[in-house]
């Protein structure tokens, strides 16, 4: 994004309507603003797979189970971080091309897809 800096538009979208149409422009800068929460995510979630037994987990830990399921849990933290920093560039992407957006839906279909492989595979694990 840096060195396409010039080659960017002074206006760009802002908002996505629930169709994905664009319904509202800003200028260029508005695209430091997905960075910002990507980072702090990106680094909440790094520090959380450091504390595993902090988590909630859907089975019971015990001594025998306790290192499958902090490593399942530790995996799935990971899978999360990497999905939520795609979705952020995709929110870029969509902006700077002007593409119609479909993010709430490919979002939730995404995140909840995760979330019950990783749910399942604890129950399988437990």
């Amino acid at each position: 994004m840096v060195s396409s800096w010039p080659s960017i538009p002074e206006v760009v979208p802002k908002h996505f309507g629930p169709t994905g149409e664009i319904d509202a422009w800003g200028n260029k800068n508005l695209l430091y603003f997905p960075i910002t929460p990507a980072i702090i995510i990106y680094i909440f979630l790094s520090v959380l797979t450091r504390f595993p037994h902090i988590y909630n987990y859907p089975v019971n830990i015990t001594e025998e189970n306790a290192a499958r399921q902090y490593r399942t849990a530790r995996t799935l933290i990971i899978a999360l971080k990497t999905e939520i920093v795609l979705i952020f560039i995709y929110i870029q992407w969509t902006i700077i091309v002007k593409t119609k957006a479909l993010l709430l839906p490919v979002f939730i279909f995404i995140l909840l897809g995760t979330l019950c492989y990783f749910v399942y595979r604890a129950y399988k694990l437990k």
